[in-house]
């Protein structure tokens, strides 16, 4: 008799939105793999409110929808725990991936459950810094890494601080994040001709993606704004919202270039739809006391857009682009500047930048990515298996 499909269990409330479930979705086609995901039937933040995206049709991935309280306040929600008691009795889970910081209430209720319950289970960490929280968070971190059976990093530099903080090695993998190979794709002329007539701009678009924030550098942004040339074409597309939105629509009307600059906050399932119109991304995150760019999915997400990426060196994004892309110190405002202007003025750089990230992006498929998880969730069993 054939040995039966691992059941794979995994909770996170980035699974809200249905890109986020593309690498289980892969590992899900495999028949040695029963995948259920669970998400928050609804989740909040302080820029909008989304309710949990459906499964494309003929998707071979389970997708539970729970209840989850105070979601807008992301270290202290919780999920329901009797609809996830109900669950855990009513199907027999071999692993569970939990897809939340282990310092987050979230983190520590779904791991307490699983820990009380004898399941083997890993936690997923972002967290680049090695930081130490204060009451009660320390106290949830620490308790999830004592019950843990393994432990998942999104990146090269997040498992460096892991370890010396405390997490054991033997136990650590690095998982990247992915982006969905079948939504993001390059457009041809034609496409990004409409794209950019749609919006009003016109090519070449320089784009960004993110929090209008000081660290995902939006002080370099208004300075490349203020400095670019008025005579040359070029237009600027934001997609995002934030503290820095203000300050882009009145450094807009100061240079009287409302015509060539476009604001808006797009749904993540749209990005694929606007983003390969861009010519150009920047991603010049800047680090702080408390924060460095922890893997930077928008520059794979160019790169699978057919897009030249421009990137600091905050965080993981260097180990991300790997010669891909154009990597600045992130405080060389002149070296952005330079940059900007000479991709601007190059078709064929940008050309050459472009097909260096769809060669490089490969390895941060969905696709791409999924082995390396069927790989640890067989590993968690056997880890389990011999703790038990």
């Amino acid at each position: 008799m054939a040995a039966r499909p691992l059941r794979v269990l995994s909770v996170g409330h980035a699974y809200v939105v249905s890109l986020n479930r593309a690498t289980l979705r892969h590992v899900a086609q495999d028949p040695d793999f029963d995948v259920t995901v669970v998400a928050p039937r609804v989740m909040k933040d302080e820029l909008r409110t989304i309710a949990v995206e459906p499964e494309p049709d003929g998707s071979p991935l389970r997708v539970v929808e729970v209840d989850a309280y105070l979601t807008q306040r992301i270290h202290l929600f919780v999920y329901d725990p009797f609809q996830i008691a109900r669950l855990l009795a009513g199907r027999a889970f071999d692993v569970v991936h939990i897809w939340e910081e282990p310092y987050v209430f979230a983190g520590f209720q779904l791991a307490r459950i699983m820990h009380r319950r004898g399941l083997p289970f890993c936690v997923h960490t972002n967290q680049n810094i090695a930081k130490r929280y204060p009451p009660p968070f320390g106290y949830f971190e620490r308790s999830v890494l004592r019950w843990c059976t393994g432990w998942v990093a999104c990146g090269s530099l997040v498992f460096d601080q892991m370890v010396r903080k405390g997490f054991p090695p033997d136990t650590g993998h690095v998982l990247t994040f992915a982006v969905d190979e079948g939504h993001f794709r390059p457009f041809d002329d034609v496409e990004k001709a409409q794209v950019a007539g749609r919006l009003g701009l016109r090519q070449p678009i320089i784009g960004f993606i993110g929090r209008f924030t000081e660290a995902k550098g939006c002080e370099i942004l208004l300075e490349i704004l203020r400095r670019l040339d008025s005579a040359d074409p070029w237009s600027l597309l934001l997609m995002g919202s934030g503290p820095y939105q203000g300050r882009f629509e009145a450094l807009v009307r100061e240079l009287g270039v409302s015509d060539r600059v476009r604001i808006t906050l797009l749904p993540h399932h749209e990005v694929p739809d606007v983003l390969p119109a861009c010519d150009m991304l920047l991603c010049p995150s800047q680090t702080t006391a408390t924060w460095r760019e922890q893997f930077g999915r928008m520059t794979v997400e160019a790169f699978a857009s057919g897009v030249a990426v421009i990137g600091s060196d905050s965080g993981e994004i260097p180990f991300v682009m790997g010669g891909a892309g154009l990597v600045l110190p992130e405080d060389d405002v002149e070296g952005w500047v330079a940059a900007v202007e000479s991709l601007l003025r190059d078709d064929v750089r940008r050309q050459e930048l472009a097909g260096l990230g769809l060669q490089r992006v490969g390895r941060y498929t969905a696709q791409g990515v999924a082995p390396g998880y069927k790989q640890f969730f067989r590993w968690l069993h056997q880890r389990g298996a011999d703790r038990a």
